[in-house]
């Protein structure tokens, strides 16, 4: 008897070692059978999200379309009113002139036209120095107004020149009222 309870006592932490290990499985298989549901759940949750984004973005860009052809339906009544003005201007201004008998679109070709214009040619150097030579250099770049007006009223061959402001009567040179006004 002795030999058999030894046994039996083995047998018996064999068999709570058993049944621990299968409560044990059964727990770890109800825990892998809640998280599979969980992610079931999270994917049907993720998919819902999706689709309504999706119709969310539908719906926006049936808006977007429909305000760029309110926008193209505006843009082409404009063109149209902007074109029918042209015309009628430039028909306006291809009548004949009632004075010469000379289109008014050509009077300013004409020495004495009653429009008043008047062709004028200059120069070679006038030719060759461009409309820089008539407007005066491009503007300064970004960043470099400050310099360029410095430069102006401070660097040039008259910027000592004594002058008398007409509004005032103030004397003074532009190298002067540079620094006095920056």
């Amino acid at each position: 008897k002795e030999a058999e309870r030894p046994n039996s006592s083995a047998e018996m932490a064999a068999t709570k070692e058993v049944v621990a290990l299968r409560a044990r499985a059964a727990a770890v298989e109800e825990e892998k059978r809640r998280l599979e549901r969980e992610k079931a759940d999270l994917e049907e949750n993720a998919a819902q999200q999706i689709k309504q984004r999706a119709a969310e973005a539908a719906k926006m860009r049936k808006k977007l379309e429909r305000q760029q052809k309110a926008h193209a339906k505006e843009t082409q009544k404009l063109s149209d009113e902007l074109y029918a003005a042209q015309l009628e201007l430039f028909q306006a201004n291809m009548t004949i002139n009632q004075s010469g008998g000379i289109p008014v679109m050509l009077d300013r070709f004409v020495i004495n036209n009653p429009a008043g214009f008047e062709l004028k040619f200059g120069s070679l150097d006038n030719f060759r120095s461009g409309l820089s030579g008539f407007l005066g250099d491009p503007p300064p770049a970004h960043g470099e107004v400050l310099a360029t007006i410095m430069a102006e009223h401070c660097e040039r061959a008259d910027s000592s020149t004594i002058f008398e402001v007409a509004n005032y009567g103030t004397i003074t040179a532009s190298c002067i009222e540079f620094f006095f006004v920056v």
